[in-house]
């Protein structure tokens, strides 16, 4: 049998996926959660169907960057931020994206708990940036402490998935102020 170069390459694409489609493509049965994939186990509150079917006359046209600025405007106040301390995206996959992209270019190195949600080493790697991976402690929560210590001066970005994924531990409030008030001397943080 003979394949082209064109066959193989979308072949090897749809190949290196199928590792992946059994978690997502099962059928629900009769327990639907999946928390590996930080998915709601309820159906949408009403108040989110009632705004989406409000959105559908409008489904066809982009937001615009005004809706971006007010939603981020709002989010800004309820937590006491600036608004451009608030990035909006497209889930967190494509803010965590823009993140390594913006810090790993330069020659900045990440540093990450381990085992936590993965995009953030994902794309870092992608650009060849540096990944440094610090082990949970016993409980499977952050070693915060270990964190500080490895963030050297070539340090650009830590990440700090909280809630883990894929433990769901949660970093103590005290502590991660603590952690991100200290850190933030040497680099940008993204919680």
């Amino acid at each position: 049998m003979s394949i082209s170069r064109r066959d193989w390459l979308r072949l090897s694409a749809v190949g290196a996926a199928l590792p992946f489609i059994p978690s997502f493509a099962t059928h629900r049965s009769d327990n639907p959660i999946r928390l590996h994939s930080n998915e709601n186990p309820y159906a949408p509150a009403q108040s989110a169907r009632t705004a989406v079917v409000d959105a559908l006359n409008e489904s066809n046209l982009y937001a615009g960057p005004a809706a971006t600025r007010d939603l981020e405007a709002m989010i800004a106040a309820r937590e006491g931020l600036r608004p451009e301390h608030v990035v909006l995206g497209a889930g967190s996959t494509e803010v965590l994206r823009m993140a390594a992209l913006a810090y790993g270019l330069s020659g900045g190195e990440v540093v990450t708990g381990y085992p936590t949600y993965e995009g953030m080493e994902t794309s870092a790697k992608s650009i060849q940036a540096r990944v440094h991976r610090v082990p949970l402690k016993s409980d499977k929560s952050l070693d915060l402490s270990a964190m500080d210590m490895r963030t050297t001066n070539d340090v650009k970005l830590v990440f700090v998935c909280n809630p883990n994924n894929p433990t769901g531990s949660i970093c103590d409030k005290e502590e991660l102020n603590d952690f991100c008030l200290e850190v933030s001397k040497r680099c940008t943080i993204l919680v």
